[in-house]
């Protein structure tokens, strides 16, 4: 149990620097988010950050707009606190 409970706590993570977003094994630099506001929609298929199938359970899904077009699908337990922290770094 321990080591499925250790491999849980590291796919299911998520850090949010200023210039790197991570998502379990996965990370994305902040300059290639273009927008992560409400209005973006979630696409069918749209790929899900962090090298998962779909959204872990009990996270909200966040989908955010590349700066090449294409929109992905980060996730949290706080959908809304990661928004709004992704918004105050793609804004400045």
């Amino acid at each position: 149990a321990a080591i499925w409970a250790q491999g849980r706590r590291r796919v299911c993570s998520v850090e949010l620097t200023p210039t790197v977003l991570r998502q379990g094994r996965e990370t994305l630099a902040v300059e290639k988010i273009a927008s992560a506001s409400e209005e973006v929609g979630t696409p069918v298929a749209a790929r899900v950050l962090g090298t998962g199938w779909s959204v872990p359970r009990k996270f909200e899904s966040v989908p955010l707009k590349l700066t090449d077009g294409t929109t992905v699908v980060a996730w949290a337990r706080d959908g809304e606190a990661l928004r709004a922290a992704l918004r105050e770094l793609t804004e400045t």
